[in-house]
């Protein structure tokens, strides 16, 4: 079956949210040397401290970074990141970056990119279940994928294309995220964080400075939401001269056999002289409207057949500091986006304005337009609000799709599609998806009809699922569609197959050869098993008893060998197999414990005690007890040599020998002699 993981909305940013320009390329590593936010914050490559910058790893951290011989494959501009703990100990965390990069991973010049990246990572969360999450920047819907690890794992990126700085701009990144100035400790001097301490922060364009998410049992049964207002941040403020405020709203052409122009529109302080220029292009000064600080040029290329990639504007006066490149595009309008309510036809309509060599004009997810500049797409389930036209030469434009004023059709009678039938393992969460299923829906409703019964979630929604039983069987479904227009039913079987059995021959045994009715023991097999076989192979060869039941017994040789054996379990989900080994050994003679001396001298209190074991040192010991049990109090405890003696020589004991007047002996090896007379003296 397929999983399922979508981000279905985002709370769109205002204006203020996005990035506001950035930089100079620097001509000693081909990045901007800043990126700045609307609010005027400019931050410069953190680039000065690998444990506060978390950059990547260097060829030779010994040495100064130096591009592109010692040069980290990435590093920020700006990161922030907020971490919190989820159910069964798993973990949680929203990170948001402003990243410098290679396209293709390995530092080589000309391949500098620039992304905004926004990643969600959340563990142990219900599977199907819904949840929502409220950060700095917007609003996510989410989509449990599974229990474990990572039920919700997206990545967003946007920017990286090899040089397309201008890009990251209109990401979902800014304004930037800085530690909060009321809070304390303040940041180390020219950053907005140190990149290591969690803070608070301020910056949210919709004073979300917070991580919040919500859905069932997040952080345990019942516990619905988890909630942090700490962030680690990374940004270094940019030192160098900073440009007046400027924004290039758009860069277009128009061009035909005969003629082309460019035209370009900005925004900035309406005192400034601004002039726009581009490899082919006249520099032009832009016109100025000063009430409202909006700027506008008309350029004409020298040759309409060859356009600059880039339009650059800039401060005439500091050129510079206050520069802006924007990427020049076509101009793309919507002629028409309609709709006939009756035909159930989506109509659109649009032109380049690249005459001279027309672009391919597509709407996403439906198609290209043809040569004439029109598509046609059947709608049976109606119109979207509006659709966007892009064109391969890189404009675009979106217009609200108006509905053609017709007879209004009746409800589209909604048909039910369970989709396929499928099979699953016992045990397995199984998804059942009615998102095939057309018309016009206002419910769903699943329901089992067959089969072992299961626990249905999510049963009035198009996606539900459940936990196949255990063992096999065919379990039927019944998916229930409804709307203005009527109801319709569709069924679905899914195969449930048992799992394979899992076979278990036991542990290794030792016996000794020659030893009868040696027992082979695979009742600890588990799962559906219908039979066994025990075969041999390796070892001198035996004869099994029973070589089909779960249990099975064989005369072991005479002589020392190992046997080893297999087991298979087989049953109607497969067949596994366990090998067991039975070592045949002689068992080592038991351990003698001798003494050869035994005295006490009362005055100094002076133990004198010898011996021997059988089995030698290092690693085995002799315990010396007073009396003839061995359980009497302990004199010492002497290590056996590898000559197999021991010996000691304790003077001021508090041990003293009991009225039996003897001394007992215990090996570690199991050997022991008691009740050994003592020679005691002054």
């Amino acid at each position: 079956m397929p999983s399922f993981l979508a981000a279905v909305a985002l709370l769109a940013p205002a204006a203020l949210a996005e990035l506001e320009s950035f930089g100079p390329i620097s001509p000693a590593n081909g990045f901007p040397v800043y990126y700045r936010d609307r609010t005027g914050l400019a931050l410069a490559p953190c680039l000065n401290d690998p444990a506060a910058c978390a950059f990547g790893d260097l060829p030779t951290p010994t040495q100064p970074i130096a591009f592109p011989a010692n040069f980290p494959d990435e590093f920020f501009y700006w990161f922030g990141e907020a971490r919190f703990d989820t159910n069964n100990g798993g973990r949680g965390f929203v990170r948001m970056a402003i990243e410098g990069a290679f396209a293709g991973g390995a530092v080589l010049r000309g391949d500098q990119i620039v992304f905004a990246r926004v990643r969600v990572r959340v563990d142990n969360l219900v599977p199907g279940a819904s949840y929502r999450l409220t950060f700095p920047f917007g609003v996510r819907e989410y989509v449990a994928q599974g229990a474990g690890s990572n039920s919700i794992d997206v990545t967003e990126d946007l920017g990286v294309c090899r040089g397309g700085f201008a890009e990251t701009l209109t990401g979902p990144i800014g304004p930037f995220l800085r530690w909060d100035p009321a809070v304390l400790p303040l940041p180390p001097a020219g950053t907005i964080g140190d990149g290591i301490t969690e803070h608070a922060v301020v910056g949210s364009p919709f004073g979300a400075n917070f991580v919040l998410l919500e859905g069932p049992d997040i952080t345990g049964p019942g516990q619905d939401s988890v909630f942090t207002d700490q962030f680690t941040i990374i940004g270094n403020e940019f030192q160098g001269a900073l440009p007046s405020p400027l924004h290039v709203e758009r860069a277009t052409y128009a061009r035909n056999a005969t003629a082309g122009l460019v035209s370009v529109f900005a925004t900035s302080v309406a005192s400034l002289h601004l002039e726009a220029k581009g490899p082919g292009l006249p520099t032009t000064g832009l016109l100025v409207a000063p009430d409202l600080g909006t700027f506008y040029a008309v350029l004409a290329p020298a040759n309409p057949a060859q356009l600059p990639e880039f339009v650059t504007v800039c401060d005439a006066a500091a050129p510079l500091v206050t520069t802006q490149s924007k990427r020049l595009v076509d101009e793309v309008e919507i002629l028409d986006a309609s709709y006939d309510p009756l035909a159930q036809t989506l109509s659109i309509e649009a032109r380049s304005s690249d005459e001279l060599a027309p672009p391919v004009l597509t709407v996403p997810g439906a198609g290209a337009l043809d040569a004439s500049g029109r598509l046609v797409l059947a709608a049976p389930n109606g119109p979207p609000s509006a659709v966007t036209v892009l064109s391969s030469a890189g404009g675009s434009d979106t217009q609200r799709v108006r509905t053609l004023l017709t007879s209004a059709p009746p409800p589209l009678a909604p048909v039910a599609n369970a989709g396929a039938d499928s099979a699953a393992l016992s045990g397995s969460i199984v998804f059942l998806d009615a998102s095939a299923s057309t018309g016009f829906i206002t419910g769903y409703q699943w329901s089992q009809v067959s089969g072992p019964l299961v626990a249905l979630q999510n049963a009035t929604s198009a996606l539900a699922y459940f936990q196949a039983p255990i063992g096999p069987g065919d379990v039927g479904l019944q998916l229930q569609v409804s709307g203005p227009g009527g109801s319709s039913v569709d069924a679905v079987v899914v195969h449930v197959q048992p799992l394979a059995p899992l076979a278990n021959a036991g542990p290794d045994l030792t016996v000794v050869p020659g030893q009868l009715a040696v027992l082979l023991d695979g009742t600890a097999s588990t799962g559906a098993i219908t039979s066994y076989l025990w075969e041999q192979l390796a070892g001198a060869p035996v004869v099994l008893a029973t070589p089909d039941s779960a249990q099975t017994t064989f005369d072991f040789p005479a002589v020392p060998d190992t046997l080893t054996f297999r087991l298979t379990a087989s049953g109607p989900g497969g067949a596994s197999t366990d090998l067991v080994n039975v070592l045949g050994a002689v068992p080592p003679a038991p351990e003698v414990v001798r003494f050869t001396r035994a005295e006490y001298r009362t005055g100094p209190q002076r133990w004198i005690l010898r011996g021997t074991s059988s089995v030698a040192g290092p690693g085995n010991s002799v315990v010396l007890t007073v009396g003839n049990t061995g359980n009497g109090a302990v004199i010492a405890t002497a290590q056996v040599t590898n000559l197999g003696t021991w010996a000691i020589d304790l003077s001021g004991s508090p041990v003293a020998p009991d009225a039996t007047g003897t001394a007992s002996a215990s090996g570690s090896s199991g050997g022991q002699f008691l009740g050994f007379p003592i020679r005691i003296r002054p």
